[in-house]
This record gives structure tokens, sequence and C-alpha cells, in this order.
């Protein structure tokens, strides 16, 4: 961030915005994206009297990841974490009725060359296959599912994967006329 000044850069600095922020949003579930991985114990300490957290598993060197922090308070129960590449799915239990709940944490690849396009659309197709699996694991079907996906998309409403994601059909983006769309669900876009 070069036309940043770098004091603002600064952990401590961040740091004494981010925490205040998260705090007073008072969100039973929040969805964070590019954590930097070294610092993540010390961005969940203070936050722990109100929220637990977890953190992506990431490989090859990477340094920041996605986590999801979940309000002490709120009547949902991690049960498993899973992470990809480029996403967290967490699966929870409702503890007032037990039902599930799917939690998605995702900071997709970004760019606005073709194979961009191509990244995501395999990204969200991966995601898709394992919250199928996650939804067979509790017995639940995906399309009678509570899925909440939040984080950065990398995309503008024009893109294809934006259409894709509000009308629950995965287009293949370099062949849309030839492959069939990959039918998620029937989802309701708000």
């Amino acid at each position: 961030y070069p036309w940043c000044d770098p004091q603002y850069l600064r952990w401590e600095h961040r740091k004494s915005l981010i925490i205040p922020r998260l705090l007073d949003v008072e969100a039973d579930i929040i969805c964070l994206q590019e954590v930097q991985v070294d610092l993540w114990p010390e961005l969940l300490s203070p936050l722990e009297s109100a929220y637990e957290g977890v953190l992506q598993n990431v490989t090859r060197g990477h340094n920041v990841a996605s986590a999801i922090l979940l309000r002490r308070d709120c009547p949902l129960e991690i049960e498993r974490v899973e992470s990809r590449s480029r996403i967290l799915i967490s699966a929870m239990r409702d503890s007032t009725n037990g039902g599930k709940v799917y939690i998605c944490s995702v900071h997709l690849e970004a760019g606005i060359e073709d194979c961009n396009d191509m990244q995501r659309y395999h990204q969200l197709k991966s995601l898709f296959k394992r919250l199928r699996r996650h939804c067979e694991i509790d017995g639940n079907s995906i399309e009678n599912a509570t899925i909440i996906l939040a984080g950065d998309f990398n995309m503008l409403s024009s893109n294809l994967m934006h259409h894709c994601l509000t009308k629950g059909k995965l287009i293949h983006p370099e062949k849309p006329n030839e492959m069939p769309p990959i039918e998620i669900v029937d989802f309701r876009s708000t």
C-alpha cells in the first residue's frame, strides 16, 4: 500500500481501530478475511470475553487466512471446521432447536482476467461440493440447509460468478453455452 502513510499500516494502530469496531457491531457471527496468521492471537485475545474464534489452517507459507468469530452467548455451537485454499467452512449446531448452520468465510481469487474467473469458478465449485458433503454428514440436503456465505468475493455485480451466487447456478465462465450449469440450490438473494 504505497499510497498509505506507514504509520497507519502499523499493527498497533490497526489493532486500536479493529478491536473496538468488532466489539461495537455486537454481531453474533463475524467473518474475517486477510487475517495475518502470526497476529491472530493478538487479535483474538481482547475479544475472547465476547467471542470464540477459529482461524483457517493455511499451507504453502501463506501468512493470511480467513477466520470466523462466534459470539459466546449466541445459540450456535461450532461442531467442526474445514479449511480450503480460500475458504473456511464451519458446521454449527443451533442449541435452541438442534438445527445445522453452515458458515463460510471466503476470500476468492482477485483479478479481472478470464483466468481469475476460472479460479473463482473452481473455488466456488469446490466450496459447494464440500458443503454438500457436510450436509450429508449431518443427514441434511444442501437444498434445505441454512448456509451463510460472507467475505471478499473479488467480483463486481456484473461478473458471471456474481450471477452464479445470486441465481444458484454455477456456470462455467469460459463455456457458458456449452457446459450445463451446476445447480447449487434455490438461493434467496438479499
